[in-house]
C-alpha cells in the first residue's frame, strides 16, 4: 500500500472520530445525560465503544480469511490490514487530543495518564509498523499486528457497565446487569488480551512444526518481547478486574 493511502486513512479516522466527539455533546446537552462533565466521559465511551466495535469485528473478519491457512504468517503482508491499523491510529491521535483537551473532566488522575500512555505507546507501535511496511524495512507479519487489535472487544461491556451504573435506577436490576456485563468484560478480555496472543504462537508453531514454547523461542526478538509485555500487563490488569466487582449505589 503506497504511503499517501495509509495517511489519508489516518487523517480521515481522526478527523471523523473527533468531528463526533466535539458534536455529539451537543445532541447529549438536550436529553438528560447530566452535568457538562457526564456528557463528555459518556461522549468519549459512546465514540470510544463504536471504534472498538469497528476494529475488533474488522480485525477477527481480516485474520479469519482462508488465505491465512496457506501463507506465511510471518511474510505475508495485508492491504486491508493495514487500513485497519491505519484507522486504529487516527482514533489514538484524536483520542489522545481531546482527553488532553478536556483532561479537567477526569476526576481520576491516574486513570488519564495510563490512558494517554497508552494512547501514545500504541500510537507509536502502529506509525513505526505503517511506517516500516511502507518502507519495505518488514516484508510480513501482518496477521499477529492485525490479531492483536482484537483486544478492542475488549472495551465496550466495560463503557456498558460505566452506562449502567452512572445512569440506570433500581438496584436489584442494575446489579444483575453490573455482573452480567463484569462477567463477559472478564470472558472477553482473558479471550482477546491473553488468549489470542497464545493462539497466535501455537498456530505459528503448528505450521513450524514445533510446540508452542518452541514457536514462542524462535520469533524475533521484537515479537517476543512485544508479546511477553502485552500478556503481563494483560494478566496483571485481569487479576485487577477480577477483584473489584461491581456494586450498585441504588
Amino acid at each position: 500500500m503506497a504511503p499517501i493511502a495509509c495517511s489519508r486513512y489516518v487523517v480521515a479516522a481522526a478527523c471523523l472520530e473527533y468531528l463526533a466527539q466535539q458534536s455529539l455533546p451537543r445532541i447529549l446537552r438536550n436529553t438528560k445525560a447530566g452535568t457538562d462533565r457526564d456528557i463528555l466521559l459518556l461522549t468519549n465511551r459512546i465514540v470510544g465503544g463504536l471504534h472498538s466495535l469497528l476494529i475488533g469485528f474488522a480485525a477477527w473478519r481480516e485474520t479469519s480469511k482462508d488465505h491465512w491457512k496457506q501463507d506465511d504468517l510471518i511474510k505475508t503482508n495485508s492491504e486491508l490490514g493495514n487500513v485497519i491499523i491505519a484507522l486504529e491510529l487516527g482514533f489514538l491521535l484524536q483520542d489522545t487530543l481531546f482527553l488532553i483537551q478536556h483532561r479537567k473532566a477526569w476526576s481520576n488522575r491516574s486513570s488519564l495518564r495510563r490512558i494517554l500512555l497508552h494512547h501514545l505507546a500504541y500510537g507509536f507501535l502502529s506509525a513505526w509498523w505503517l511506517r516500516a511496511i511502507e518502507k519495505k524495512y518488514s516484508k510480513g507479519g501482518a496477521y499477529f499486528v492485525i490479531s492483536f487489535l482484537m483486544m478492542n472487544l475488549s472495551n465496550p461491556p466495560r463503557y456498558i457497565m460505566w452506562c449502567v451504573r452512572k445512569y440506570m435506577q433500581g438496584s436489584d436490576i442494575k446489579q444483575q446487569l453490573l455482573t452480567l456485563t463484569h462477567l463477559v468484560s472478564l470472558l472477553i478480555y482473558a479471550w482477546t488480551r491473553l488468549g489470542v496472543p497464545f493462539r497466535l504462537i501455537h498456530v505459528y508453531g503448528q505450521r513450524k512444526g514445533l510446540s508452542t514454547y518452541e514457536a514462542f523461542s524462535s520469533l524475533p526478538f521484537v515479537c517476543r518481547s512485544t508479546t511477553s509485555v502485552i500478556a503481563l500487563v494483560s494478566l496483571s490488569q485481569l487479576l485487577q478486574l477480577s477483584s473489584r466487582w461491581p456494586r450498585s449505589n441504588g
